[in-house]
Formats: C-alpha cells, structure tokens, sequence
C-alpha cells in the first residue's frame, strides 16, 4: 500500500520535493462581546480553514503551472481527528476519496484499531466490547485559494504556500 502524497490542483507533491510541514488552522467569524455584567459571550458567523504547507527536497514541488486565479482542490496529508463516547460521527470536513476514514476504539485506557463504515460525511464505528471512547481520523480535503507558492534553493529546493478555505 502507497502512502498517499499531498496534491494542490490535481499536481501530486511528490517525496523528491521533500518532507511537508503542515498547518490546519479556523478562521473569521467569531468575537467575544461582553454582556452587561461582563460575561463573555461568543458569537459566530462563519468557520473556514486555512493553513500552510511548505517542503525542501531535491526536486522542486512541480506547482508553477497551476491556475491561482480561482479555486484549486487541497488533499492534505495531516490527519484530523474526533474523538467521543458515541461511536457515530459527523465529520467537519470533506474526505480524501483515495483514503478511507479509519478509527479506533479505546479499551482499557489503549487505543486499538476498529472498524468503520462511511456513507458520506458519517462515519459509524463498529462498536468494540469494554469501549468507553472511539476516534475516527481522516484526511481532510479543501477547496482553497492561495497565491503562486514561494520558491527558493540554496542545498536544496524550498517551496511554500499559505492557503484559505474558498
């Protein structure tokens, strides 16, 4: 089994450009206001993500050709995770189609793998005996703006780019 690789535009980053540092980070719409006896209270409006990627390796990322005027799909390699006493979830973002979701069930205060189905954005974890807890993990995929990465290369190539959640 293939390890899948980081992909911006349908452009496969691949291992020669270097091991990836990834950032996944929630932006906008939300501010603490205070309430007239100075409790705090915080609204939200809207929720997206943003983050970074950025690699050094012996060959350049391979992303010059791409189209930054518009929207380009982002399949991150960084896992995302949630973790609960109900085995059925709800996942906050899209998943990589050539990676499954995968959970695990804790039992005995040790995470061990378990099984679970998909159907969409839900995930139902087959529940294992003497659980209390279950994690489902996934890869995320974004539909992102960004500018041109940028580049350099003294002993090596170096790429980077930040990116927001369109």
């Amino acid at each position: 089994m293939s390890y899948p690789q980081i992909t911006l535009g349908g452009v496969e980053i691949g291992v020669q450009a270097g091991p990836s540092e990834q950032t996944v980070e929630r932006i906008g719409g939300s501010s603490v206001v205070r309430m007239s006896g100075g409790a705090g209270v915080k609204m939200s409006h809207w929720g997206r993500a943003a983050g970074s990627v950025s690699g050094s390796g012996l060959l350049p990322a391979g992303l010059d050709g791409l189209d930054y005027g518009g929207p380009l799909e982002l399949r991150l390699t960084k896992p995302r995770s949630l973790e609960q006493s109900s085995p059925e979830f709800t996942l906050d973002t899209a998943w990589r189609p050539d990676r499954q979701p995968w959970a695990c069930a804790r039992v005995d205060g040790r995470w061990q793998p378990c099984a679970c189905v998909t159907s969409g954005q839900e995930v139902e974890v087959t529940p294992v005996l003497g659980a209390d807890r279950y994690m489902v993990l996934w890869m995320p995929m974004y539909q992102v703006l960004l500018d041109e990465p940028a580049t350099g290369m003294g002993q090596s190539h170096n790429w980077t780019f930040s990116w927001e959640e369109a």
